[in-house]
Order: structure tokens, then C-alpha cells, then sequence
């Protein structure tokens, strides 16, 4: 059987035929046939056409494309061979028969699937007849001109600079971007989310100043042609507490005849500064060292932890003297 034989229909094969002896006499045609289910197709399925039904010329990760397909016949089926920029049949692509010859397939598109600039998406379709006959077209290739473009390279956000500072000062946390501009992300703390919108460069920085320790991601980032992912990296900024510091027995007034005085604080380890006390410990202030000359004056304890965090704290002390005069 040839293609472009005659096609049969169940049980209506015609049979004539004639037999030659050796004398060369010729034999009646013999056309009976015994009753049977043969059919036969001698033709293949003819695909006509092929074009991008959706309206939507850029596709990106997530989305549909849907591709129309016309045929000479219905009740065609899919064969192996089809593919929709390299995506065989299956999961991402579906096949429809529509009625009357026209065929629907639908592609959705993932990340791992290839790019595909504008009017340059590849197709192969193959159709086959229905069962139980088993002809399949010629891979059709030919889809009309058509703009549309794929991408599926998603963008990136990377968040860094994990630091540690002290209650009341700032550090600066980086988010590295890649992808097609503008960008949209959120960045989180753990509480809130702030949306950075219409970002068109590829490092975006700010200042935290948190008060307490808190950790800032990226939940979701966009690009500009509408493909999405979540951030990753994270920037841990660690808030130490300030030390408490305390003086606990100076006065706000001396005489300038009065006795030094042993100072007390917490916590120890710190440094004292200031008109009448010495430059080491033990810590005293002396009142007439520190004289009646710019009095008031302000005495200092200053500590810094184990988390190079510091604080002061500043005592005013008058001369009574000077008090006196006035």
C-alpha cells in the first residue's frame, strides 16, 4: 500500500482478480470476497496552517501561550514528536481537539525552558490519525509571523551586610539585582514590609537603624518585563544593648575646702575626666583642684563594653565659694 492509495471503509475492501495458466489461458475476475472488518487509510494527516492564538506577545514564567493548529481532518491525535520550543507534550504543554479539523495546543512556560526572542518561537507539530490507524503528518514547522517573545529568566535579589552595632547607630545593608529593569521588591524586617518601586540600577543600599536586632530579606522581587522570584541572602543586623553607667555618691556642691572624695560607679573599668579628678585610678575628685574658675563644672564617667558599646554619664558640680559670692 502506497500513500495516495484509496481509502477503504470497514468491511468494503473490493477485490478483482485474475489468474494466467501456462497455456496463457485468462481466468473470469474473481471479485468475491469474504465478509471482514479490513479498512484501510492510505492517507496521512495534512496540517495546513499553524498560529499563535493569545493575544499576549510577551510571555513570561507562569503565563500560556496557546497555538492553533488546522488540519484537513478532526479526530486527529497528538503523536510523540510535537514540541513547542523544545517542551514535548505533557504537563506544561496541552493538547486539544477544538472540532473541525482545528487543534489548540497550550504551552505554559517555566523557568528551566529556553528564551526566545521576538517572531523566533520554534514549533514541531506532528499529528496521527485516530485510532486504531497509525499515519502521522509531516512535522509541521511553518508558524505564522507572530511577535511574540518568551523569557524566562527570572530576576535575582541578594541581600547582605550583616553587622553588628550599637543601640542608636546604623548599618548599611546592600541588595545586589539582576534582571531586566525597572525592578519592584519588598524588603522585610521581620515586622514590616517596605516596597521599593520603579528601581532601575543593579545595587540598591540603605541605612538601618534598628533598636533591636533585626533581620532584613527580600520576599519578592519583579523585573520589568513581569518575571518574579524571592530574594535570598539576608543581612542579620545584631543591636547590643548601651552599658549603664552610674555615679553614685558626687554632690552638686563643694566647698572648696572639702576633703577629696573616693568616687563610686558602675560599672568599673571606665574613665573618669574633668576639672579636680586624677588622669588614673583609683578615681578621686578633689575639690580644690577643680577651683571656682569655669565652675560649674561637669565630671564624666565614660564606659565602653565587651561590644565596643559606650555611654557617659556627666555630673555638674558648683563651688560653694563661688556660690557664696554671688
Amino acid at each position: 500500500m502506497e500513500e495516495g492509495d484509496n481509502d477503504v471503509s470497514e468491511g468494503n475492501l473490493e477485490l478483482e482478480m485474475v489468474v494466467v495458466d501456462i497455456a496463457g489461458n485468462i481466468s473470469w475476475p474473481f471479485t468475491l470476497l469474504e465478509a471482514n472488518d479490513l479498512s484501510i487509510d492510505a492517507s496521512r494527516p495534512l496540517i495546513t496552517q499553524a498560529y499563535v492564538y493569545s493575544t499576549d506577545d510577551v510571555i513570561v514564567v507562569g503565563e500560556t501561550l496557546e497555538i492553533r493548529v488546522e488540519a484537513d481532518q478532526a479526530l486527529y491525535r497528538n503523536y510523540v514528536d510535537t514540541w513547542i520550543n523544545g517542551v514535548p507534550v505533557g504537563p506544561n504543554v496541552e493538547f486539544n481537539d477544538l472540532g473541525d479539523g482545528l487543534y489548540e495546543f497550550r504551552y505554559t512556560v517555566q523557568d528551566v525552558d529556553g528564551s526566545v526572542s521576538a517572531g523566533n518561537l520554534a514549533i514541531n507539530i506532528v499529528l496521527q490519525d485516530r485510532d486504531p490507524y497509525e499515519n502521522i503528518s509531516i512535522a509541521f514547522t511553518d508558524l505564522n509571523p507572530n511577535n511574540v517573545s518568551i523569557h524566562t529568566n527570572r530576576p535575582s535579589a541578594n541581600v547582605s551586610g550583616s553587622w553588628e552595632i550599637c543601640y542608636g547607630d546604623s548599618a548599611l545593608v546592600m541588595i545586589g539585582l539582576e534582571g531586566t529593569a525597572p525592578f519592584e521588591f519588598d524588603i522585610f524586617d521581620g515586622t514590616d514590609i517596605t516596597t521599593i518601586s520603579n528601581y532601575g540600577e543593579d545595587t540598591y543600599q540603605f541605612w538601618a537603624s534598628p533598636a533591636s536586632t533585626t533581620d532584613y530579606t527580600v520576599t519578592r522581587v519583579v523585573d520589568g518585563i513581569g518575571n518574579s522570584s524571592v530574594g535570598f541572602g539576608n543581612a542579620l543586623i545584631t543591636v547590643h544593648p548601651l552599658p549603664t553607667v552610674q555615679i553614685t555618691n558626687l554632690n552638686s556642691i563643694y566647698a572648696l575646702s572639702a576633703p577629696p572624695v573616693d568616687l563610686a560607679y558602675t560599672p568599673a573599668d571606665g574613665t573618669f575626666t574633668g576639672p579636680g579628678t586624677n588622669t588614673s585610678p583609683p578615681w578621686i575628685f578633689t575639690p580644690s583642684l577643680a577651683g571656682i574658675e569655669d565652675s560649674p563644672h561637669d565630671i564624666i564617667y565614660a564606659y565602653t563594653d565587651v561590644n565596643t558599646c559606650s555611654k557617659r554619664i556627666r555630673k555638674c558640680i558648683s563651688d560653694y565659694n563661688k556660690l557664696r559670692r554671688a
